[in-house]
């Protein structure tokens, strides 16, 4: 929406005309200043932003950018190192399992061991060796 004073026009200066508006760059407005002659295509405008205010705000934008920038590519790494973690550790849990797997056949081998031993000197002592079957 622009706003118009009294005796301003919506419309611009004829072509080649040079103009300039001003309002009141201290409220963060912006000075418009431009020119139609020699511009590329007819009725097209060079407009310029002069305002401290513009300036400013386009200072921010670019920082917010290089901000964003900078956080997608520090979330890319994480990502990367959280998926090396991952691979790393997924190697972990499964020769995890694997001992583990291990451990419990061992166990299991030496309680069979056991009682085959025990099972044996209970023959021993009780003499049934000699017994044929």
């Amino acid at each position: 929406m622009v706003l118009l004073r009294q005796g301003e026009t919506a419309f611009p200066p004829p072509t080649g005309a040079h103009y300039h508006m001003e309002h009141q760059p201290q409220l963060g407005q912006a000075s418009i200043w431009g020119r139609r002659a020699g511009c590329a295509s007819p009725g097209a405008t060079e407009v310029h932003l002069t305002s401290t205010k513009t300036k400013e705000l386009q200072t921010e934008t670019e920082k917010d950018r290089q901000r964003e920038t900078e956080i997608e590519r520090q979330t890319k790494r994480e990502r990367e190192i959280h998926r090396e973690r991952g691979e790393g550790e997924r190697e972990r849990e499964k020769k995890k399992r694997e001992r583990h797997t291990e451990r419990v056949i061992q166990r299991e081998i030496e309680r069979e061991t056991e009682a085959f031993q025990q099972a044996v000197r209970w023959i021993h002592i009780s003499g049934l060796q000699d017994l044929k079957f």
